[in-house]
């Protein structure tokens, strides 16, 4: 039948990847300041938030955000001369993210981390253009990136199986791909990655216990492995345009 990028070519983005139109997500938003206008200035407030100086997992890879969202939502270049500071960090610190070593200890952390961080710059991205220099140097990053670690993780788990762990590093495969190899561009590095990425998610939901539940801990299974698995199932729906 072919690789699924083949079949699937026609999927149209005309805006944030994952997100409604920018009217309907004002509009949604609107409502959201009207009934929860606490948590409102909550997530504001963690917007404007220093980044952590921790290194858990390194070079800030599990930072909120939430500055690229309201760059994108808003329009507000407030939230995108922000965002744009700490792509350049990023790239910066991304030495000391490797130091850190979760790529080889925990990849599956470590991909998730980047999984998300790659969807926020595409959000920045959309909002305000980005400088191009910097998006090229943030495509070899995560290309790379994904090339070294997550790939080889995930293809050395045999047989074929499904966890949180192999849901991560899929999603992992689906974001960069998609993003460099088809929404951006056309890297036939990150459409390799693509096809990996979405015949692992087509495993992890295959082979998920029925009703599913993965064996973790109540509150692990509710504050990671599932919303890890709504957002590979609401990318994997955007990027290949299947239910």
């Amino acid at each position: 039948m072919g690789k699924l990028s083949e079949r699937v070519s026609g999927v149209s983005e005309p805006h944030g990847l994952l997100l409604p139109p920018a009217a309907e997500l004002r509009a949604r938003l609107d409502g959201f300041r009207t009934r929860w206008p606490v948590r409102w200035e909550r997530f504001l407030a963690e917007a404007h938030a220093p980044l952590p100086e921790g290194k858990w997992y390194g070079a800030h890879g599990g930072a909120v955000l939430h500055a690229d969202f309201l760059a994108l939502a808003l329009g507000d270049p407030a939230f995108a001369g922000l965002s744009v500071s700490r792509a350049t960090r990023f790239v910066a610190e991304y030495p000391a993210l490797l130091r850190v070593g979760n790529q080889d200890q925990d990849p599956w952390i470590h991909a998730a981390a980047m999984a998300r961080r790659a969807i926020g710059f595409s959000w920045l991205r959309d909002a305000c253009g980005m400088e191009e220099g910097l998006w090229a140097e943030l495509r070899e990053l995560f290309v790379s990136d994904a090339l070294a670690f997550t790939e080889p993780a995930l293809e050395r788990r045999v047989p074929r199986h499904a966890n949180n762990q192999g849901m991560a590093l899929a999603l992992n495969l689906m974001a960069v791909g998609h993003l460099w190899g088809r929404r951006y561009g056309s890297d036939a590095r990150a459409l390799h990655l693509l096809e990996t990425g979405w015949s692992h998610f087509r495993d992890q939901i295959a082979l998920h216990p029925p009703g599913g539940y993965g064996g973790e801990g109540s509150t692990y299974a509710v504050l990671v492995a599932e919303p890890l698995c709504a957002l590979a199932c609401a990318l994997y729906e955007a990027s290949t345009g299947l239910e």
